[in-house]
């Protein structure tokens, strides 16, 4: 990959679109690639509009929303800030609200759960109130309700954070690679949530991220 000042709007645009189409095959290695462009080129908002795209066509539309609406500001062609804005705009109505409806859609599901511990569902949902204000400290907290989630769904004692990432893979065993790699997503999130870096700053989107992630992971558990 070319170092930022080199770089060609054109041959940015070309590994964001690369990173799409990767991520419409496998959706936890085309965020990671995703999230390497955005290390490297913060400022280009053609980055988020892709990324934006692939979370649309996986159905995520409260992710989407948040990357549309980061690119608009950033896009220099006008024709792509209006591309931009037009598709901001479809989700707005789809999630009625944007990213405040997309988290009452989150209390709504986990409302809904009948999860045996309380203190999980507790503490997911002192995450959740944090998402769209606090999002590194959110995505922090979602981590420790991850580790009380596979205390739970693996019927161990916790092995502490170090193992974590273990811990999901060993999963896997049991539940589909979806939830594999939701919880893997939460993971990594959390570990920036709870170690902040100035270059990799979370976003509401990155902390929203980790709270779906968990709770498809939580429905999943319920229904098996």
């Amino acid at each position: 990959m070319p170092s930022p000042p080199h770089a060609s709007l054109q041959s940015i645009a070309h590994l964001a679109e690369v990173a799409r189409q990767v991520m419409a095959q496998d959706r936890a290695a085309g965020e990671v690639q995703f999230q390497r462009l955005l290390t490297r080129y913060p400022e280009d908002g053609m980055i988020y509009y892709e990324r934006g795209e692939a979370y649309r066509r996986l159905g995520q539309h409260a992710l989407a929303l948040a990357d549309y609406e980061r690119a608009v500001p950033l896009l220099q062609l006008k024709e792509s800030k209006q591309r931009a804005l037009d598709a901001a705009t479809a989700m707005h109505q789809r999630l009625g609200g944007g990213m405040a409806g997309a988290l009452a859609d989150a209390r709504r599901r986990l409302e809904q759960l009948r999860l045996p511990d309380l203190l999980l569902s507790i503490a997911v949902l002192e995450a959740l109130e944090l998402v769209d204000r606090e999002p590194a400290r959110a995505a922090a907290m979602l981590r420790d309700c991850l580790v009380r989630f596979l205390d739970q769904a693996q019927g161990k004692a916790a092995l502490g954070h170090g193992d974590l990432r273990k811990r999901v893979l060993a999963l896997g065993e049991r539940a589909p690679l979806a939830v594999v790699q939701h919880l893997q997503l939460a993971y990594v999130l959390g570990n920036l949530g709870a170690h902040p870096r100035p270059d990799q700053p979370l976003t509401v989107a990155d902390a929203y991220g980790s709270l779906n992630g968990l709770l498809c992971a939580l429905e999943w558990w319920e229904e098996n």
